[in-house]
Formats: C-alpha cells, structure tokens, sequence
C-alpha cells in the first residue's frame, strides 16, 4: 500500500433486525471501536437547501438513475455541527479525562449510546484485490494528496465514496481516507476530536470539518486545567472506545431514516431538515410530502418563471433547513401545502396523478405564483421589500399568520380560477384572480391595513387560531363565507 494509507481491520457483528437475510452484505451491524480505530477514517456532512426547477428534465428525480452513493451535498441528512453545543461537550471531556487521570479507579463511560455510522461495501472479492484497488484508486488523485501534503497533511484527506470496505463475516478493512460516514453522534465526536487535536500541536488547519475556533477552544480549557502529561491524555483518547453501531450498504434515503427515527424519537430536530430529508426522493409513504418539498424547493429558487416571467414571489424568502435568511420556515410552508394535496382538497387530484403516473403538475405552480403576485401587487405597502432584513419586517402579511390564511383561502379561490390555470393565460388569469379581491365598483372588498398591518386586528399574538381567524375574516370580506364565524 502507499505510505500515506493505513488500513485497519475490525471486528463488527451482524445484527438480525426484522429479518433474517444473512446472505448478504447489507444490514445492521455492531461493534466496539477505539477512538483510535476511526479517527482518520470519519466523514462529517451536513444538508444544505436546494436549489433547482423540478419541471426541468435534467433535474426531474424520476429522469436519474438510483444512486447508491451520494453525489453531492444535498443528499445529506446531517444537521451542521452546532459550534454552543460542541463546546459544551468539550468542556464535559475536559471534565471527565481530568477526573480520569486523577482517579482512574472510579473513570466512568462518558458516552454509553452508540454512535451511529454508515459504510458501502467494495465489490472486491478479497483482501488483496481491495487494498489494489484502493491503491488504483489513490493514484488517481495523486494530485490531491500532494495538495493535502503541501497543507501539512500527511494522511489522506479526502472523500472517495466509491472505494468502500471490504467486509467478510466478521471484519471489514477500513483504510484512513474519509469513507466512514457519521449518522448520529456528530457533536460527541466533534468535541472529541477538537480535544485531540488540540494536544496535537503538529497539526494544523482545519481537520474533518472540525472549525479551528473549536480546537483553540479546547487548547484554551485544557490549559486552565494544567494536565502535566500530555502524551498520556493523548493515549486515553486513542484507546477510549465506543459502542458503535454501522450500516452497511443503507442508501441515503435510508440513512436519513434512521437519523431522522432517533433523533425525532429521542431529541428535537429542526422539521425543516426533516421535511427537506424525506421530501427529497419519491417514495410511496411520503406523497404529499414530496409534492409539497418539490414545490416548496421550487417557489424559493425560481428567479424567472417560465410560466409568470417573474420573479418567484417566494424567492429567497424561506428558511430552507430551518436556518438562516427568510421570513417564513420551509416546514411551514409544506404544512400550508398539505391540506390542499389531502383527500377532499382541492389538489389531491395532483397527488393521485402523482401516484398513478409519477408526473408532478405544474398547474399548483402556475396558481400559486399568480396569485401571490396578485396579492403582493394589491397590498405592495404591506410586502416585504427586496431591501427588507426579515428581523425589521414588522407587517403581518408575509408572515405565517398572513400566508397561512391566504394559503387556507386557496380552497375557495382556485375553484373560480381553475379554468385560466388550465388554458395557460396568465394574463387572464391574474385578472380573474383580482376580480376575486374587488367589488363590482372596482374596490377592494378587504381592508388591507386592519387585517395585514403591524397596528392590525390581528398583529398580536401567533398560533393557529389567530391563522383562522383571519382566514375567515378574509373570506367573509370576499363574500366566500355568510359569517366570521
């Protein structure tokens, strides 16, 4: 093998989980790992937002070939690693290693839960033939691994998802290139390593993901507790060990399951990265999530529609993965889809298309643009500007009190314009839609400043109570409803 390639071999032990398929590699395995065994070999990921037209064929998931290795960022699942939560890890290890030098008699596990990774098989048929072919696959990026060298890099630092493992009953060969994907327990081995690396002093730049701050942060409290014996804090972490639990050959779609599975059962996640997870990849248990994800990915990315030749309406103003920029969440926004697919709503006939024939309208697409434009048209002085910072938005409307109500008037709405959407006339159908908001003297039915404003009837208080009220507010004032009430 090259010089800068270790492989290691470890022990691991198939699980029998609802099945008892033992002829083949994939499954669910366990094992008891030292710190030492994975270092070299982890891989941290994190999800980042979509951005692409679904009604493209080159983006169109049905038109790609299934994947059994991801290729690019997007198909992660990960939460990105929370640099508050990481440190407060490592100031429990600092904690716990101080207490194990001093009393090693009473040292205790700090993590008994398993960390969860993910690895792909080799189609290698033997030991000999997998390390040729991880030193084939390594002079093919001979180049890179002069660029890390260059860095002060020794080992190889980088992601080559096609090499795998190989694996026997047993054991698997794991080489020191970052093929060990971590599905729970990111922040632990974050802290971890930031500790580690941190003793290291020889080792510079960032490593594995791991923000240099985290390392500095760890120096800085490792300082403070005056450890004489560096090289022995070092060889605790080498050989702690952990409880592992590997995946093998799980895609990613059932990676995410199972991160989503512990962490939803076990631990607050963001339902955004939820939603934006299980909204990624058609599957027969999640239609209407999909749908609604696609279209949600879409409203947020179009800055010229084909079908409106505007800007999407919805551009760069949702919080994609719950983070970041934008007025409303992505998970808020899917939910305000949801009735509309559901039986007896107005769209499901788009969801059943989907399911009979995997085709996704647009038809949803054409309307919501048009009569979000509308609306944004009608009461621009209540609109977010383009110079607008979310934080200092202070009007109701394009906020989740304001779009779920009009999101919720689309079932009273779209019955009226219907036939416009299907002959593919914007023009007469943003006129239709205006119509809707205006009396036979050409006023507006809708008094915009008691209803959307930040002095409004119903800018106090949030919830979805305050969401309906509106909605049925709007919808007497439109003559859509007899009573408010």
């Amino acid at each position: 093998m090259d010089k800068s390639i270790k492989i290691k071999t470890l022990e691991l032990k198939k699980i029998n989980q609802f099945s008892n398929q033992n002829n083949n590699s994939k499954g669910v395995y366990n094992a008891i790992w030292k710190f030492d065994d994975f270092i070299n070999s982890l891989k941290f990921t994190h999800r980042e937002p979509l951005n692409y037209n679904i009604f493209q064929e080159e983006t169109n998931l049905f038109n790609q070939e299934i994947k059994k290795y991801p290729e690019f960022n997007t198909d992660y699942y990960q939460r990105l690693v929370n640099d508050e939560k990481t440190k407060k890890v490592i100031l429990f290890l600092i904690k716990e290693l101080k207490g194990s030098i001093e009393t090693p008699d009473n040292y205790l596990i700090t993590f008994p839960t398993s960390l969860i990774f993910s690895l792909y098989t080799s189609e290698a048929k033997s030991v000999v033939e997998y390390e040729t072919y991880v030193k084939e696959e390594i002079k093919k990026n001979e180049e890179e691994i002069k660029r890390n060298r260059l860095k002060g890099i020794e080992d190889v630092d980088f992601y080559m998802e096609d090499i795998g493992v190989f694996l026997d009953k047993k054991n698997i060969i794991l080489p020191n290139i970052n093929i060990l994907l971590v599905v729970d327990g990111q922040h632990r081995l974050a802290g971890l390593l930031a500790v580690y690396y941190s003793i290291l002093s020889e080792i510079e730049g960032d490593r594995h993901k791991i923000n240099r701050k985290l390392i500095e942060f760890a120096a800085k409290n490792i300082e403070k507790e005056n450890f004489i014996e560096k090289e022995k804090l070092k060889e605790i972490i080498e050989k702690f060990e952990f409880n592992c639990t590997i995946l093998i050959d799980f895609d990613i779609w059932e990676q995410g399951k199972v991160f989503a599975d512990v962490n939803f059962n076990q631990k607050p996640v963001n339902k955004s990265l939820y939603y934006d997870i299980f909204g990624s990849y058609p599957d027969t248990e999640n239609n209407d999530l999909f749908l609604a994800h696609q279209w949600v990915v879409y409203l947020n990315s179009e800055i010229n529609s084909p079908y409106t030749s505007q800007q999407s309406p919805f551009y760069q103003k949702v919080k994609m993965l719950g983070n970041g920029e934008g007025y409303i969440s992505q998970a808020f926004l899917v939910e305000s889809i949801f009735p509309l697919l559901r039986k007896n709503g107005i769209w499901n006939v788009f969801l059943d298309e989907y399911i009979s024939n995997k085709v996704i309208s647009d038809k949803p697409i054409i309307f919501i643009e048009t009569y979000f434009n509308v609306i944004k048209n009608l009461f621009l002085d209540y609109w977010p500007t383009p110079t607008h910072k979310p934080s200092a938005y202070k009007n109701i409307l394009f906020k989740t009190t304001g779009l779920a109500a009009l999101f919720m008037l689309i079932k009273d709405i779209y019955p009226r314009v219907e036939d416009f959407v299907y002959k593919d006339n914007i023009d007469e159908l943003t006129k239709k839609i205006k119509s809707e908001f205006h009396d036979s003297e050409g006023k507006l039915k809708i008094d915009p400043e008691k209803l959307f404003s930040k002095d409004g009837e119903f800018s106090k208080g949030a919830g979805k109570g305050l969401q309906v009220r509106l909605y049925k507010r709007i919808a007497f004032d439109l003559q859509y409803r007899k009573t408010i009430d």
